[in-house]
């Protein structure tokens, strides 16, 4: 049986590795899967080092969280996010990482499917049990080995939700759930990008503050970011180019620099001043 104590010979019989130039095409693909193989065994043993790490305070005992130290460690923010999110699975869903165990599904798909099956509880009103948790993840098992990428399995998940809130009791309609109209920023090189799976009419001068009901003066926004407006300090303006701007609140950005809608690919902070 291989401990990790033999983790450094491991490493070092890797590094040691040469590719050889005169391989065949066959050579170089059977070559290419055993190494996602050996990536998909290496993502799965590290989520379950992160809940060994977690579990024993490793992190605490430093004064960090366990993502924290996994980005000190030289994990990408992203990376240690997703490990942290796949550690918190496992004994949760036993099928999945039965999977994960065998090297057969990249972590990017057992991140998705995780993250799926999160969602798809947040539409429930009661614990969902075991067995319909068994269902869904079969369900989003099968879309990966026909070959869904991970925003295909997310997608799918959401589907799954959507049928869950709609014939259970007591259900969180789709037009209620935050994770399916989000509000990020600062993406695509300061562009905002403001997903609006459906659309809300808002005023840019309140209907409230005898804001008219015209063009000029309003701007379309997904729910999510609507209430942000109304009730988590962000503000919309029509610049001069008669496009939206996004004001973050302070505790977001204490500059509140002016936003960008994303589909003004064009348009960059550099000429930020001309055009709010």
């Amino acid at each position: 049986m291989t401990t990790v104590s033999d983790l450094p010979t491991l490493t070092d019989t890797l590094r040691d590795l040469t590719i050889d130039d005169d391989l065949s095409g066959r050579d170089a693909f059977n070559a290419m899967r055993t190494i996602l193989t050996l990536r998909n065994l290496i993502d799965h043993h590290a989520a379950h080092l992160v809940a060994t790490l977690d579990r024993l305070g490793v992190a605490t005992t430093h004064g960090r969280k366990t993502r924290e130290l996994l980005i000190v460690m030289g994990y990408a923010p992203a990376v240690a996010a997703r490990l942290i999110r796949i550690a918190g699975s496992t004994t949760t869903l036993p099928t999945l990482h039965a999977h994960a165990a065998d090297g057969a599904i990249p972590a990017e798909h057992i991140d998705a499917i995780t993250t799926g099956i999160t969602h798809i509880a947040t539409r429930s009103p009661q614990p969902v049990d075991s067995e319909a948790r068994y269902t869904q993840v079969s369900d989003l098992l099968g879309h990966y080995f026909s070959g869904a990428t991970p925003a295909q399995i997310a997608h799918r998940a959401k589907q799954l939700g959507n049928d869950l809130a709609a014939t259970t009791a007591g259900g969180l309609p789709a037009g209620q759930d935050r994770t399916l109209n989000t509000l990020t920023h600062h993406e695509d090189h300061g562009r905002l990008h403001i997903r609006a799976d459906r659309s809300h009419d808002h005023h840019i001068q309140h209907w409230a503050h005898n804001g008219t009901t015209v063009l000029d003066n309003g701007c379309l926004l997904c729910p999510s970011c609507h209430a942000d407006i109304h009730h988590n300090g962000w503000d919309v303006i029509i610049g001069t180019d008669n496009h939206p701007w996004l004001i973050p609140p302070a505790t977001v950005d204490p500059q509140r620099t002016p936003l960008p809608a994303y589909n003004r690919r064009t348009l960059t902070l550099d000429n930020l001043p001309t055009a709010a």
